[in-house]
């Protein structure tokens, strides 16, 4: 029973000092000149806006982290099959829910066809974007630095009708070589403009797009 008393009297001891606060932020409040309430309500909204920013921020790098874990495990996955007989060939055939999108794409410029391929996204268009899973890759390879503003690093990234084809119009090839310290990496892939379709042009090209038309199943 008198530990009931004491709780009872903590409880009374609390409510009371809550009310006292409530109180003195009332009086304070009213006391205030409109320019004292329009400064604090200014501040009100600024810690708001701070909190929600907080959380934008916070959400997009838990996107960030999941596309990294996703690409680096997909990567050691093909690792793993370069070394399996018989592996079936990946699909890249136009996907038709991607027509009308494709066809808002016109590209028949290099400035174009670098941009739709920088964004591209995969057949169903969702994920990560191809330049974002090179990133994520170089990361892996050169952690803690920014390789791409290394000022040992060179490169190109280029586009140019693929003039092998007979209709060197229709068709681009994208050229992305970069040039390290340590090592050397070259990606082509070619672009049907008609389809707004990307294929691999070399087997790193390849593993890329796997990667990423990998990602929703």
């Amino acid at each position: 029973m008198g530990k009931l008393r004491k709780i009872g009297i903590g409880f009374g001891i609390v409510t009371g000092i809550f009310f006292a606060l409530v109180i003195v932020a009332a009086v304070q409040l009213a006391n205030m000149t409109p320019e004292e309430k329009q400064q604090r309500e200014l501040q009100r909204l600024e810690e708001q806006k701070q909190r929600e920013m907080q959380k934008l921020e916070e959400e997009k790098q838990k996107k960030i982290d999941q596309n990294t874990e996703f690409i680096l495990a997909e990567r050691e996955r093909l690792e793993l099959m370069k070394n399996e007989p018989n592996n079936e060939e990946p699909q890249f055939d136009p996907n038709p829910q991607m027509e009308k999108y494709r066809a808002s794409q016109k590209l028949d410029t290099e400035e174009k066809v670098l941009n739709f391929v920088k964004n591209y996204k995969g057949q169903d268009n969702s994920g990560p974007t191809l330049f974002d899973t090179l990133d994520v890759l170089l990361n892996a390879a050169y952690p803690n630095e920014d390789i791409a503003k290394n000022p040992s690093t060179t490169g190109y990234f280029i586009a140019s009708p693929d003039y092998s084809r007979e209709l060197s119009d229709r068709y681009w090839k994208v050229e992305f070589k970069l040039q390290t310290y340590k090592d050397s990496v070259y990606w082509v892939w070619l672009v049907d403009t008609k389809t707004n379709t990307v294929y691999p042009g070399n087997g790193g090209a390849k593993e890329i797009l796997v990667i990423m038309d990998s990602f929703d199943q």
